[in-house]
Formats: C-alpha cells, sequence, structure tokens
C-alpha cells in the first residue's frame, strides 16, 4: 500500500494506484505495524493514531520518522506536525536536501535534462542526491538519467522543500530556469509558454511573465479551451497591478512607475482576452453548443468586467 498520487506509477506495470479514503483506527494501526515491522510501545502507537487523524500520508511519515535509526521509540519522538516530520526527513538526507529543493522549483513532477541544465551542481553529485531521494521514497523514478522523469511522491513533500529555500534563493532559482528553457528548451516554450510565464512570474519578471502568459491565453482559445484561457489571461492582467505595488523588482531596475514593456503586454493581453471573450460568445450563440461550454461564459463575462475596469 502506499499513499503516492497516481502521476508517479505512469509506467509502472508493476504497480496499481489505489485511492485511499480516511483510515478507521485499526486500520491505522495495522498499517503502523507493518511500516515498523516491529512492536511499539502502547503510548507511542495511540500517539502515533490520534496525531495521523486517519490520513494515510500523515500515518506512514510520522511512523517513519519514530523509526528512524538511532530515534527513541516514545511519544517524544514522534514530530509535532507532519510539516515537521517532512522537513526533518529532509535535513537528514544531507547534500541530497539541496537537490530535493532544487527539483522543487520545477513543480511536482520534473525531468532529469531540465533539472541537470540549472547548473550550480556536477553531474556526479546531482545523479547521488536523486538516487538517495529515490531510495528514501520521497520521489519516483520513471526511466534512468539522462532521460529519467521524477515525481515527488505527495505535493506536500514538494511544497515543503520549496518552502525550505529563502524566497530569495526561489526567485533565483526561477530566473535560471526561465533562462534554460529559453536557451536550451524553445520547443517547450512553444507547447507549454505558461510553464515559463511561471518561473518568469516567481521570479519577479513582470513583463516577460505577462508576455508568455498572454501566448498561453492565446493558444488556449484558438483551441476552444476557454477556461484554460481565462486562467492565463487573467493572470497576465494580474501582473500590471503587482508591478504598481511592487517597490523593488527583484531582477529588473528598480521601480519608477509599470515599466513600458510591462503595459505593452498588458494592453496586448487584454486585447486577447476581449478575443477569447468574443469568440465564446460566437460559439454561445451556436444552436448545438458543445456541453459543458455554457458554463465558462459566466467566467468570460467576469473576465471582461475586469478588462473594463483596468481600461477604466
Amino acid at each position: 500500500m502506499t499513499t503516492g498520487g497516481s502521476g508517479w506509477s505512469k509506467g509502472r506495470s508493476n504497480l496499481t494506484t489505489v485511492q485511499l479514503a480516511r483510515l478507521t483506527k485499526p486500520q491505522a494501526r495495522d498499517m503502523i505495524a507493518t511500516l515498523a515491522g516491529t512492536k511499539l510501545p502502547a503510548a507511542t502507537l495511540d500517539a502515533l493514531v490520534a496525531r495521523a487523524d486517519g490520513v494515510p500520508l500523515f500515518v506512514e511519515e510520522l511512523t517513519k520518522a519514530v523509526m528512524e535509526p538511532g530515534a527513541a521509540r516514545g511519544v517524544e519522538a514522534i514530530p509535532a506536525s507532519l510539516a515537521d516530520s517532512l522537513m526533518a526527513r529532509l535535513d537528514r538526507l544531507s547534500a541530497a536536501k539541496e537537490v530535493a529543493q532544487r527539483a522543487a522549483v520545477l513543480g511536482r513532477e520534473f525531468g532529469y535534462p531540465l533539472l541537470a541544465a540549472m547548473g550550480g551542481m556536477d553531474e556526479a553529485a546531482l545523479r547521488q542526491g536523486l538516487g538517495r531521494l529515490v531510495d528514501a521514497e520521497i520521489v519516483f523514478a520513471r526511466g534512468e538519467p539522462p532521460t529519467a522523469t521524477y515525481t515527488f511522491k505527495h505535493a506536500l513533500i514538494q511544497e515543503t522543500a520549496y518552502q525550505s529555500l529563502l524566497k530569495r534563493t526561489r526567485q533565483q532559482l526561477h530566473a535560471r530556469v526561465a533562462q534554460v528553457l529559453e536557451e536550451r528548451f524553445p520547443e517547450r516554450i512553444a507547447s507549454e509558454p505558461e510553464v515559463i510565464a511561471r518561473h518568469y512570474d516567481q521570479a519577479g519578471v513582470v513583463a516577460e511573465a505577462i508576455a508568455h502568459y498572454q501566448r498561453a491565453g492565446e493558444r488556449a482559445t484558438q483551441r476552444s479551451a476557454n477556461e484554460e484561457a481565462i486562467g492565463h489571461l487573467r493572470r497576465a492582467l494580474a501582473r500590471p497591478r503587482a508591478a504598481r505595488t511592487r517597490q523593488q523588482q527583484p531582477f529588473l531596475a528598480p521601480d519608477r512607475g509599470t515599466p513600458p514593456a510591462v503595459d505593452d503586454h498588458a494592453r496586448r493581453a487584454r486585447e486577447a482576452s476581449r478575443a477569447a471573450a468574443a469568440r465564446s460568445a460566437r460559439l454561445k450563440s451556436r444552436a448545438q453548443a458543445p456541453n459543458g461550454m455554457v458554463n465558462t461564459y459566466p467566467r468570460l463575462r467576469a473576465l471582461q468586467r475586469v478588462v473594463r475596469r483596468i481600461d477604466g
């Protein structure tokens, strides 16, 4: 039994994904006993069951914390929270922790080529670190380097690794990823402009973020993926406001109002959002609209109101 998400099991023909509901107390006790492999003190077992509250991931992670080599088997060995438990596991990985942090910047699923291209770590250390993460079941691997793809076992693990980075370091890593995508993976930018948009956004490079969100919105509109288009264009429209309130851009010159490039990209984003709304209105007028299409119209009308507010 595992508490991993469904994504990592792709390509593993010997594994079956099972969606787990909240465990009953007897089920949690059985799971703890299986994970521990040895009899735990009654007080420790009761405390684990109580703190995990039936959540399979909590049961697994808290039990592993108690069973770490050198750890006491008493109640005092149980982390106060899941975040504490996950952070403690990352800390014990030593150099592999940095690999987890860098990978977390890329998202829950990441590929070896992009992670390696980020630089800052030699290939031997990177492979060794990834091997430790796989052995510790922090991530799961599909394939072998240099073409391997990895998935964090759970979104909470990825988030813990990501949040353990200083904000400035996170911004620098996002900026580096965006640069690498521009230089080495142009085909991915063409097919998934929202990916580089997110990295520029998190790096604080507003003009580039808006430009790529706009392209992502345009691509989605061309596919009649109106819900997706709305999301991308809303992010683009939100960036000028963020630029005006930010006192200093991490990777741009000090803010002296919204840079001209930002205003230009914002104008283009507004035009794209109007096009998305107009396209959807035309679709709505058709007598035989696809099932579910009508659900996007209130959102599109709301987006039109946002555009009008910005224009005003």
